[in-house]
């Protein structure tokens, strides 16, 4: 995840946000774009979103439980 990371950030940096000063880095940034792995990424955030989405619901149930009894 930690490659991930950095290409995200990578992009982020040199394209979306901060933009590198030299546009040949950002250029050569934009040409070398995976779009498979940019969506395979997302994907895995939002599944992990998800998950996690899941976990808190079952807490709170638990919780719900525990009122009732």
């Amino acid at each position: 995840m930690k490659d991930e990371e950095r290409y995200l950030k990578e992009i982020r940096t040199n394209i979306i946000a901060h933009k590198d000063e030299n546009p040949f880095t950002q250029i050569q940034v934009f040409q070398d774009l995976d779009p498979k792995r940019i969506f395979t990424t997302g994907d895995s955030i939002f599944n992990l979103h998800l998950e996690l989405n899941n976990f808190f619901l079952k807490i709170l149930n638990e919780i719900q439980n525990l009122d009732k009894t």
